[in-house]
């Protein structure tokens, strides 16, 4: 991203920043109103409105949304003690979470979804903080903490969170200020392995209708398991979060909302959950598959799963978690699939920036936001959990920084029917680079190492409208639309990064001095005739 782009879009964000208040100042102001009955004593005396709940958080009445929606308060995240995204998606139906990271979910709705691994994919499943797309899945999980409740949207969403998602979109609302009210509040945990949690939230009231809100959040637990190949242990978990709002109601009409936070995840490479090894002939496999996923384990390996090596000749199969006890050969012989378990790998920084205000007219709601954020990752990724896998590992480092303005209506109430139309212009600045190095014993043969490096920016212009129509409290007919304008420019480079030393003999791996550290890892990205690690010499063309 040059210096003209970055000066460039922070002006666009202060000249946004005024005009919001220039509508504070201008705006005609309307009443609300609203007849939907909030008092449970006169629900059977009144008839049920309808309500506008599109785009809305789980806050607003949902039951007559016209895709099926799941929503969790904050009184079930705490009582359940969810931790992350993986454990409300596993609590609703047809909602699944296929965790091939310590930092990824890849959910899929009613079976949609992706299960694309680079750190910079979106996913087939948007997710959402606060109705604002999270740039990156990884993310996500920085922002559970201090929540007012989440909705699972299922089914594609077009004109939900200025983003297309085919499976769904997850929503996280957090709490917001709360005027001429103190409140202050922590909670501290404590489980096994020394872990410690620690969160806490103060709301402060600052003048009349101004509210500041702070919440934070900090997690940490000691590594679980340990590496044969470099006595060291590693699964450690370090993430650090921190939000705070900012709200100012100048009116019963309009408000301004200003948000910061940051979120930081700086544990150690895991391995995968639920694997087991046992032998191909032995009582716990039939038909290909494991009988028992508790039993008694029948081969030995020095680390639990992903990260293992065995010191013996083995036939034994492994079980994935979440595939149905479904049994994958171990192969004949020895094998290794490893990775570095430095606590410096395996890093997720996440910064935004939002201004989001608010004016309500007699029939509609004008929503106007502006989002600044970035994502900053580096993570080394395996593609193999069987011995004769893929035999390569991609190591990948990312940058990336966003902005975005959107402009939403919301109709209030007209008769029988509801919309919502809105623009939002985008861009983003994004660097992804990769290294990939040989992981296995024994596997086809081949000798180079390529790695590539993307520079590119992208704009996005797009329009989006939804309607409902309600033909009786029964049936209802709604659609949705989206046009969008992708503008894409940038640089990709591939470039044959390193060798084996003896560049093609079959089951010639490299040693255990291979694993590539941050430093190693940012220097061969960024300069394909630096330095290589051990066993490992390079060049560029």
């Amino acid at each position: 991203m040059t210096i003209k782009n970055w000066l460039y879009g922070k002006v666009q964000f202060v000249f946004l920043v005024i005009t919001l208040g220039f509508y504070s100042n201008h705006l005609v102001h309307a009443n609300v109103a609203t007849n939907v009955n909030t008092d449970p004593s006169e629900a059977s005396s009144q008839a049920i409105e309808n309500v506008l709940i599109i785009g809305k958080h789980p806050n607003n009445n949902l039951f007559e949304y016209a895709s099926s929606v799941s929503t969790m308060s904050s009184e079930t995240i705490q009582a359940w003690n969810i931790q992350n995204a993986e454990d409300i998606v596993l609590s609703m139906a047809n909602v699944d979470a296929r965790t091939r990271s310590p930092m990824s979910a890849n959910i899929s709705i009613r079976s949609v979804g992706s299960e694309n691994w680079h750190i910079n994919a979106n996913q087939g499943v948007a997710q959402a903080v606060d109705d604002v797309s999270i740039q990156g899945a990884y993310a996500s999980k920085l922002s559970m903490f201090d929540l007012q409740g989440v909705a699972v949207y299922r089914g594609p969403q077009t004109a939900l969170f200025a983003i297309n998602s085919t499976g769904g979109a997850i929503n996280f609302e957090t709490i917001k200020p709360l005027m001429n009210e103190f409140e202050a509040s922590t909670n501290v945990r404590f489980g096994r392995y020394n872990r410690r949690e620690l969160s806490a939230a103060l709301n402060l009231p600052l003048v009349e209708d101004v509210a500041l809100r702070m919440a934070m959040s900090n997690t940490k637990r000691d590594p679980l398991w340990f590496n044969a190949f470099t006595n060291t242990m590693m699964g450690s978990v370090d993430q650090r979060g921190f939000r705070t709002h900012l709200q100012w109601d100048m009116s019963s009409q309009n408000s301004l909302l200003v948000t910061y936070q940051y979120g930081s995840d700086n544990g150690s490479r895991v391995p995968y959950l639920g694997i087991g090894y046992w032998q191909t002939d032995g009582e716990n496999v039939e038909d290909g598959r494991i009988v028992d996923i508790t039993a008694p384990l029948d081969c030995q390996a020095l680390l639990p799963s992903n990260s293992s090596s065995f010191n013996q000749k083995s036939n034994c199969v492994t079980v994935r978690p979440f595939s149905g006890n479904q049994a994958v050969a171990g192969g004949a012989s020895d094998w290794y699939t490893t990775y570095d378990p430095a606590d410096d790998v395996s890093n997720v920084r996440f910064e935004s920036l939002k201004i989001n205000y608010t004016q309500f007219f007699e029939r509609f709601e004008l929503n106007t936001l502006a989002v600044i954020d970035s994502v900053k990752s580096d993570y080394i990724e395996s593609l193999s959990n069987n011995p004769f896998g893929l035999a390569f590992m991609p190591s990948q480092t990312n940058d990336k920084s966003h902005w975005m303005y959107e402009f939403r209506l919301n109709s209030l109430k007209d008769s029988n029917s509801v919309w919502m139309v809105g623009v939002t212009i985008s861009n983003s600045q994004d660097y992804f680079g990769t290294v990939i190095t040989r992981t296995d014993s024994g596997g086809a043969r081949f000798g180079i190492v390529p790695a590539v490096s993307i520079d590119q920016d992208n704009q996005t212009y797009s329009g989006f409208a939804a309607y409902e129509y309600s033909l009786n409290q029964q049936w209802s007919i709604s659609a949705d639309i989206r046009y969008s304008k992708n503008k894409q420019s940038g640089l990709s480079t591939a470039n044959v990064l390193a060798k084996t030393d003896n560049a093609t003999p079959s089951g010639e791996p490299l040693d255990s001095g291979m694993y590539i550290t941050r430093t190693l890892l940012q220097a061969l990205t960024q300069n394909v005739s630096g330095p290589c690690p051990p066993g490992v010499f390079g060049w560029g063309f």
